[in-house]
């Protein structure tokens, strides 16, 4: 089974607008929040969108506070 995912923190207030631009690229990825007063998220998509999704997280780097602190793929 493929998997990929990246966990993500974000400044708590931008969580709303995070996911809501994540969701404008509709089936691209899945944001599950894991804890909404640290801004700890975790982002699922398909390995073969990794560039697109990775690209994505770096553009929005320049808009809001955002890190990446772990990437996980795999191509079973």
């Amino acid at each position: 089974m493929c998997s990929a995912w990246f966990l993500v923190k974000v400044n708590p207030s931008q969580i709303a607008f995070f996911k809501f631009i994540l969701e404008g690229y509709d089936h691209l990825s899945s944001l599950t929040i894991l804890d909404p007063k640290s801004g700890l998220t975790k982002i699922y998509f398909h390995p073969n969108n990794l560039v697109f999704v990775n690209d994505l997280l770096e553009h929005l780097k320049e808009k809001i506070e955002l890190e990446i602190l772990k990437t996980s793929v795999s191509f079973n």
